[in-house]
């Protein structure tokens, strides 16, 4: 940053130069830029104009200073901040006071509906709030803006700090954005832009302008459709498609915010009469309304994580209002039951838990012991805990976080930690493997730490724990690692014959065929190596638009959902192991070097062109 601002105040003079009425020449110029009498100089010849004048005119005539300067200071980004709080205002202050801060914050409140809140903000501050006429927050549409104008100059990429021993403990950077709403789809208005928001109940009939169906397995499925018709399908009185229900509820987050479905579903809820008889109109109001029921019980139980306090709130409201007229007592009642499990934290979602006695751990007799030799621990128990760990983690996946490649971009990283922790995860056991080997200084002690590599993922193999497998291997075969030959020939054929079989299954060649096989005569507990189904979805978003002629490509939703459905699969099952708190905080603490330190060392073990008698 200093070099960045050094240049910018050399820039900011040369401009200020160029608005002098006789500017200097070139010459003269880079003179005056170097000098102390730069000001002198200026006062000389812009007497006329006040010096607190000098920097609005600068950046008046030269909109680039302006664009850079808030591009490299961009939280003190006054002018445009200026212009979304008051749009009358030409200036204002380089620092917003208390006040105006507490009242974006209530403003914001407000929106969400949480009105108790506000009361106790202006309770302990003693600063009223007067309810704002805009239905969205300022707060975040300013928050919104810096976020990309900061993104243009630096990464704003949350950094995943790696497993910890706690595996419940949430990471409290992405938290903040989860329940910010800043985390949602997409700008909820660049959302509404794109697909045009009408009353679900004034979306015309069926036409090709609104639906396109096409023939699957002698079935007529959905291709595209706007949102409406879509729910529409979801909430039909007169048939229930649970594949449909499944689908959707997984990717909804793809194509709009859990606020957005909510408001429609509602919408659905509130059936109008039309032409319809009175019992005609009774009776279809009835099935939708139960039907609109149904869905939110099912979004409730299966994906509680969609909801923040503000939906809560809404939902809460719904079911007060509905109780109050005694309608659909019965699914009201089940609504409310799911909705206060959901928020108490009982799980709806079971784990399949084996009721076998777990196996004692293999530890050494002094595990208790604080000079504990990590490389006298047995090499299945080190495969346990590293399983157990790779599963906490592995289990928590949710289906938004496999959408919209939301783990490879900046702006949605945040959605992903669990991916993202799994994908950390492998790249710190494949370097720690790496960074152990080359820690070894004597080629017979460091040949038999690949041995004992070897073994730990031939232990993997046999617990299915394909990821920690593919990561082993990965480590072992690290240019650092593979360009040890000498070390290498003193490992003896069994394990080299080892590792051979290893990497044929899990060769990467035609689509990963061998571990997809693999996987296919594997009973769970199963930990599958997560790069296939990134690879399959990144190939699905890559080959399939969103929307189709205006439409939600509908077909690409059910694509991503049978690859989350095999994610899924293997999230049923825990193992069953004891985790060993010595060996566990080990694996989740590596000392790891680089990927450059690990090949200077590499070198200095097994210099190039050197010969077996040149290596101790």
């Amino acid at each position: 940053m200093e070099e960045i601002e050094s240049k910018m105040t050399k820039e900011l003079k040369f401009e200020l130069l160029k608005t002098l009425p006789s500017p200097p020449k070139k010459n003269k110029a880079e003179e005056l830029l170097d000098s102390e009498s730069l000001l002198s100089v200026i006062e000389e010849e812009e007497k006329e104009i006040p010096k607190s004048e000098w920097f609005s005119r600068v950046l008046q005539k030269h909109p680039s200073v302006l664009e850079t300067r808030e591009r490299v200071t961009p939280l003190t980004n006054q002018i445009s901040f200026g212009k979304l709080i008051s749009r009358s205002k030409t200036e204002v202050q380089q620092h917003i006071s208390n006040q105006v801060l507490l009242n974006l914050i209530m403003q914001h409140l407000e929106t969400l509906n949480l009105g108790d809140t506000i009361k106790t903000i202006e309770k302990e501050s003693g600063i009223s709030y007067k309810e704002h006429y805009s239905k969205k927050s300022r707060l975040l549409t300013i928050l919104r803006v810096g976020i990309k104008d900061i993104d243009s100059v630096w990464d704003l990429n949350l950094k995943y700090q790696g497993p910890q021993i706690d595996n419940d403990q949430e990471d409290p950077e992405v938290e903040i954005f989860d329940n910010s709403g800043l985390g949602e789809f997409d700008d909820e208005d660049d959302e509404e832009n794109r697909i045009p928001d009408i009353d679900i109940w004034d979306e015309p009939p069926d036409s090709v302008n609104n639906i396109c169906y096409i023939e699957e397995n002698n079935k007529k499925v959905i291709k595209a459709a706007t949102l409406n018709k879509l729910i529409e399908n979801l909430t039909n009185e007169k048939k229930s498609d649970t594949d449909f229900m499944k689908i959707f509820l997984m990717t909804c987050q793809s194509f709009t915010t859990p606020r957005k479905l909510l408001r429609k579903l509602l919408q659905r809820y509130n059936v109008p009469k039309g032409n319809l008889s009175f019992e005609q109109y009774q009776e279809k109001k009835q099935k939708i309304q139960i039907k609109v029921c149904n869905v939110l019980i099912s979004w409730i139980k299966d994906y509680f994580s969609d909801f923040n306090e503000s939906l809560i709130n809404e939902i809460n409201n719904f079911i007060e209002n509905a109780e109050k007229i005694n309608i659909h007592t019965m699914s009201i009642k089940k609504l409310k039951i799911t909705l206060a499990k959901a928020i108490s934290g009982q799980s709806t979602r079971f784990l399949n838990i084996s009721y076998e006695t777990a196996p004692l751990p293999i530890v050494p007799k002094n595990i208790f012991s604080p000079s504990l030799d990590f490389d006298l621990v047995d090499e299945e128990e080190i495969a346990r805990q590293m399983t157990i760990i790779d599963f906490e983690i592995y289990c928590k996946i949710k289906p938004a976080e496999l959408l919209n490649l939301a783990w490879s971009k900046p702006k949605l990283k945040h959605r992903s930690k669990n991916v993202i922790g799994l994908i950390h995860r492998f790249n710190e056991v494949s370097n720690w493997v790496a960074s152990s080997i080359i820690r070894v200084d004597r080629i017979k002690k460091r040949a038999k730490q690949m041995i004992r590599f070897v073994k730990i993922a031939e232990y993997l193999r046999n617990l299915n724990n394909y990821n920690s497998l593919m990561s082993v291997l990965a480590g072992l075969t690290i240019s650092a690692v593979h360009r040890l030959k000498f070390t290498k020939e003193e490992i003896p054929k069994r394990y080299t014959d080892i590792i051979e079989s290893l990497s044929d299954l899990m060769s990467t060649n035609d689509s990963y065929k061998a571990p997809r096989d693999a996987l296919k005569t594997s009973n769970p507990p199963c930990i599958p190596y997560l790069g296939i189904f990134l690879t399959d979805l990144t190939f699905i978003e890559e080959g399939n638009q969103d929307f189709t002629d205006g439409l939600i490509n509908f077909y690409k939703r059910s694509l991503i959902a049978k690859v989350i459905k095999d994610v899924q699969i293997f999230q049923q099952k825990r193992y069953n192991f004891m985790p060993v708190m010595q060996i566990s905080k080990f694996l989740s603490n590596f000392d790891n070097f680089d990927s450059d330190v690990l090949y200077e060392k590499s070198l200095l073990l097994e210099p190039r062109n050197c010969s077996r008698s040149d290596i101790n």
